[in-house]
């Protein structure tokens, strides 16, 4: 062998080496044979066709170098995607993705077998947080891409458009965002695109029309506003669209499935989806699952969804569909579920429906559906497990075929008309697991084959007239967490068997006839029990402690029954315990304590919000350790139970508090400074104790007020002019006190105040036409005090007000004629004031006027007879001595001269005053002649005592009402003083002495 030829043998490992760094094992170990073989065949041959063997060499290492550099693009993509990621639960991709080893072998990684490219990126379900790269985009002969429900996060890259072998895209269930590239319409080998699940915006890209092999197109779960391009609608390869919960809105296309042969699935449900369902629909006659709940779609639903004789799924519940159901409908003999709820339909369920037997759901609830159930409704049914008719106005009995629907699961039937007794056969349904048919017109008793349903979890008759006892069968429902049936006439005593189901969640019997005792042990084997209503029943006795061992109680109302003794100290050890009312029955304290002691045990229950003990005859003394009770603590009501003493400061502790009612106790001393710390009160009712004192000034800082009841106490000083500050006030009850001063200006500034009452105190002033700010409110009570002046007219503005009490006050002038605005008006006082004038007849405008009382005042002319005044009675106008009118009212019959009242004062003046002077001139001047010639006689003169020493003097009102407001019936004649009015003689005792406007009271 020549040297040289030896020097090859020596070179070849070192050209190996150096050629095969780059290359995987597979081609490593191909090009050392190739080599090998080539440099023994040169060794053979010599010199002979070396330049022949050379080029074979030279070319099969150029191949070997380009797989090892596209190779080397993947790895480089595929590790920079492994860079972006910043969190690997489970190290996967740090452990397994390393250099040095071929990516075909990484995790979730798959190639092509001819040229080893990868063509496969699956990692979905690992857990993994990071971004996508514009890297990944290097991938060119990536067939499929899944990294779904990761949490992947950020914008979808531009660079993925270049991905032109891509088959699947599957993205769902991470969080990215961003628009959705339109550049995806360049991957037009594309057949599933799934991006749902993410938090996209922007509006769907029309170039995904351009994807003409796409069967899958899944953008559910987003926030893709606009309208849905119609290229979609061309993509004739599409077997599933799903828009579902997003934000598009407008219309689907008239021609939606002209170009769709192939559709199966079409959902677009949780958009604003508008317009009527085209009937074209028809023509996508593969279609399995129609589903466009949640949307506002108007108008009927097409009769032509009949023709989708594949159809399983129909959801079209939640939209302002009208009409009636069509009997196309049942020709639809594949339909599985049929789901119209929460819409606007109208009429019967065409009875033919009820024919598809292959029918597992029917949903029809919240419609305005009436008429009644076939009679043999299961029939045909042997598939139904759900019937859902709620809040609708089916009436007629509840079908007894029931029983033939062997595969019930839930009857839900509430809100309904349905009438009749409860169909014994229901307790054949031994699948049956949730019956609602509350709100009903049932009666009859409660059959005993209830207890035969075994599998039953909730049973809700609540509202209906059932009669009888509960049934002790019951108690073999060892599955029922919820037994609901308050609001019957149910009577007798709660079945012991009832308190051995375990698995009870919620018992709630209120508002029936049960009496007697609750058992002994009624808590001892209810270890789930949460919800406990006993309300408006006629229980007594006293309350069991063993409720406490139902550990989980949340819920608790015992209120208006007639339970009696003491609380028990074991509610204490309900630690879950959020509501307790015990209110209306004959609870009492242990008169050896002065404090109720059950009070200081709920300090245990840390997460009690709200509770109730009022219209009890606990008569004792509230504890300081009130300002123990949970932190959580919302609603504190303790009204009409004989507590004593003083509001404990304590009670400021309880930071959340939003409701504290203590009225009709016997409390004393002044209010706590520490209720102006409770910032979150909403309604504050002190109404009817004994306290004294001042309105505590930081009762200004409760900004969040809205119902403020001191009234009924014995508190003295100025109302705070601050409490005009409080915007939120709607209730402000002050009255019955001794407040005394002005009432401030700033409470003519609460616009939004419902209920203003200041009643019975010693206020003074008048009433500003700022009155007229309250545009909202519905009651004002300022009787009882000592305001004068006239009515402001802006009280007219009240435009919201039902009753206004203005009497017992030294209220002047006329009634304002604006009051005949107030058309809400029902109750109108004004009695015991000074006010005079006429009754305005606009007042009978005021159609809602049910009680009226104007009496001991002033008032004069006659009284209105239209409208609310037909009702009212003599009483409403009693004292008022110048009135006339109808003979029921007890007042004279009204004359010409009397009807209208007082004339105008300018009459007055122009006509009646003139006159007087004229006679008055010509007295004068006869006395004096008279005079001047019994001095020349020296004979003197008997004054006629008829001349003004016996008749009183008659004032200017008086001469108003008497000439009918100087009416023109009542001229003598045109003279040179102008028009003579006839005055007319007025009997003395008629009107009080009062009567020409001085007020004798001031």
């Amino acid at each position: 062998m020549k040297q040289e030829n030896w020097f090859l043998i020596l070179i070849m490992p070192a050209l190996f080496i150096n050629t095969t760094n780059a290359l995987d094992p597979i081609h490593s170990i191909s090009f050392f044979i190739f080599v090998s073989l080539s440099l023994t065949k040169i060794i053979i041959m010599g010199k002979k066709n070396i330049a022949i063997v050379l080029l074979l060499i030279v070319h099969f290492v150029r191949v070997f170098l380009a797989l090892s550099l596209t190779n080397f693009t993947d790895e480089s993509a595929l590790l920079i995607f492994k860079a972006y990621i910043t969190f690997d639960p489970n190290n996967i991709l740090s452990k397994n993705w390393s250099e040095g080893t071929s990516v075909c072998n990484w995790v979730g990684v798959s190639c092509s077998l001819r040229n080893q490219r990868v063509t496969t990126l699956n990692l979905p379900n690992m857990g993994l947080i990071g971004t996508i790269p514009k890297e990944l985009g290097n991938l060119s002969f990536l067939i499929a891409f899944n990294i779904s429900n990761n949490i992947f996060h950020g914008h979808l890259p531009y660079e993925l458009s270049h991905l032109r072998r891509l088959k699947s895209l599957d993205l769902q269930f991470n969080e990215l965002s961003g628009d959705i590239p339109v550049s995806i319409g360049f991957l037009t080998k594309l057949q599933l695109l799934i991006i749902s699940y993410n938090n996209f915006t922007g509006s769907i890209p029309r170039e995904i029309g351009n994807l003409p092999n796409l069967k899958m197109l899944s953008l559910r779960n987003n926030s893709i506003s606009g309208s849905i391009p119609s290229t979609i609608f061309n993509i004739s390869s599409l077997q599933r669209i799903d828009f579902s919960n997003n934000k598009l809105f407008g219309i689907l296309p008239v021609d939606m499935c002209t170009h769709l042969p192939v559709l199966e699935i079409f959902v677009a449900s949780g958009n604003h989806l508008s317009g009527q369902i085209p009937s074209s629909l028809s023509k996508c006659w593969g279609l399995r699952q129609l589903l466009l709940s949640r949307n506002q779609f108007t108008g009927s639903i097409p009769k032509s969804l009949g023709n989708l004789t594949k159809l399983e799924k129909l959801r079209l519940s939640w939209s302002n569909f009208n009409g009636r159901i069509p009997d196309e409908i049942s020709h639809l003999v594949n339909l599985k579920i049929l789901a119209i709820e929460n819409n606007r339909l109208t009429g019967s369920i065409p009875y033919a429906i009820f024919n598809i037997s292959s029918l597992q759901i029917i949903a029809f609830t919240n419609n305005s559906l009436y008429g009644a159930l076939p009679k043999d409704l299961c029939n045909n049914l042997p598939k139904l497990a759900g019937l859902y008719l709620s809040r609708n106005q089916l009436d007629g009995p509840i079908p007894t075929s029931l029983p033939k629907c062997g595969e019930l699961g839930i009857i839900s039937s509430s809100s309904n008309e349905f009438t009749g007794s409860l169909p014994s056969g229901i307790g054949n349904l031994s699948k049956l697991r949730e019956l609602y048919l509350d709100l009903n017109r049932l009666t009859g008793i409660i059959p005993l084959s209830f207890g035969n349903l075994s599998m039953l979890e909730v049973i809700n008759i609540a509202e209906n007239d059932i009669q009888g006892n509960i049934p002790s069968e019951l108690g073999q429902l060892l599955n029922l967490t919820f037994l609901l049936l308050g609001s019957n006439n149910l009577m007798g005593e709660i079945p012991q068997s009832i308190c051995n189901i375990s698995k009870l969640q919620k018992i709630d019997l209120h508002d029936n006839h049960l009496s007697d005792n609750l058992p002994s042990s009624i808590g001892l084997w209810l270890p789930n029990l949460d919800t406990f209503f006993l309300a408006g029943n006629e229980f007594s006795g006293s309350i069991p402690s063993s409720i406490s061992n139902a550990s989980k109680l949340i819920r608790i109302d015992l209120s208006n029954n007639l339970f009696n003794g003491n609380v028990p100290m074991t509610l204490g050890n309900l630690h879950h315990l959020e509501r307790l009312n015990l209110e209306l029955n004959q609870l009492t304290n242990d008169p050896s304590f002065f404090e109720p002691d059950f009070l200081t045990s709920l300090t245990n229950c840390r997460h009690l919000k709200g509770m109730s003990i009022a219209f009890n005859p606990l008569n004792a003394i509230l504890p300081k350790s009130m300002g123990n009770l949970s932190s959580f603590l919302e609603i504190f009501l303790a009204g009409n139970c004989h507590f004593k003493g003083m509001i404990p400061s304590e009670i400021g502790n309880l930071s959340n508090l939003v409701v504290l009612g203590l009225a009709n106790n016997d409390l004393t001393g002044t209010i706590p400074n520490t209720l102006g710390q409770l910032r979150k009160i909403q309604r504050l009712n002190l109404y009817g104790t004994l306290l004294e004192g001042f309105i505590p000034s930081n009762f200004c800082n409760l900004t969040s007020i809205g119902g403020l009841s001191l009234g009924g106490n014995k508190l003295v000083g100025s109302i705070p002019s601050c409490l005009g500050n409080l915007s939120s006030l709607r209730i402000l009850d002050l009255g019955s006190n001794a407040f005394t001063s002005k009432i401030p200006s700033t409470l003519w500034s609460l616009t939004d105040i419902l209920v203003l009452d200041l009643s019975s105190n010693v206020l003074i002033g008048s009433l500003p036409p700022e009155i007229g700010n309250l545009k909202h409110i519905r009651q004002l009570d300022l009787s009882k005090n000592q305001f004068k002046g006239q009515i402001p007219s802006t009280i007219g503005q009240l435009q919201s007000i039902e009753s206004l009490n203005l009497s017992q006050n030294r209220l002047q002038g006329p009634i304002p004629q604006s009051i005949s605005d107030l058309i809400s008006l029902k109750s109108l006082q004004l009695s015991q004031n000074n006010l005079s004038g006429i009754i305005p007849k606009l007042l009978e405008k005021l159609l809602d006027l049910k009680y009226l009382n104007l009496s001991f005042n002033k008032l004069s002319g006659e009284i209105p007879s239209g409208g609310p005044f037909m009702n009212f009675t003599a009483s409403s106008f009693m004292q008022n001595g110048a009135l006339c009118g109808a003979p029921r009212f007890h007042f004279k019959a009204c004359s010409n001269g009397n009807r209208r009242g007082r004339p105008k004062t300018k009459v007055l003046l122009k006509y009646i005053l003139p006159s007087i002077a004229s006679v008055a001139i010509a007295a004068a001047f006869i006395i004096w002649l008279l005079r001047c010639q019994g001095k020349n006689r020296e004979v003197p003169i008997q004054v006629d005592s008829s001349l003004g020493l016996t008749h009183r003097r008659i004032s200017y009102h008086e001469i108003l009402h008497a000439t009918n407001n100087f009416s023109e019936d009542h001229l003598i004649g045109r003279g040179s003083l102008g028009l003579q009015p006839v005055v007319i003689s007025v009997p003395t005792q008629s009107y009080p002495e009062d009567f020409d406007g001085i007020n004798l009271c001031t």
